[in-house]
């Protein structure tokens, strides 16, 4: 299964560990954290599986993927969906 976001419906401002998120569709502003716009950025540039994202962030911070990671990725995946940012294809 892939998840994908839609570049265009949202305008960024970001800091070091913090971006704030527009996303035109919903009219709301989100504040989310470097991994999760790391996400977003991920699942923007093409649709992507979990397990793909997983190890793209594991690598960019550096560490090892491990169940952790995954179930951490899972759980942005899914809250990311519950605001309607990304959605699955």
């Amino acid at each position: 299964m892939c998840w994908r976001a839609e570049s265009a419906q949202c305008l960024w401002a970001d800091w070091d560990d913090l971006a704030v998120l527009y996303h035109r569709a919903s009219g709301k502003t989100h504040f989310i954290n470097a991994p999760t716009a790391f996400l977003l950025e991920q699942f923007s540039a093409a649709p992507s599986t979990l397990d793909a994202v997983a190890r793209a962030l594991a690598e960019a911070q550096g560490r090892a993927i491990d169940d952790e990671l995954r179930e951490g990725v899972a759980g942005m995946a899914q809250r990311l969906e519950e605001l309607g940012l990304i959605e699955r294809v």
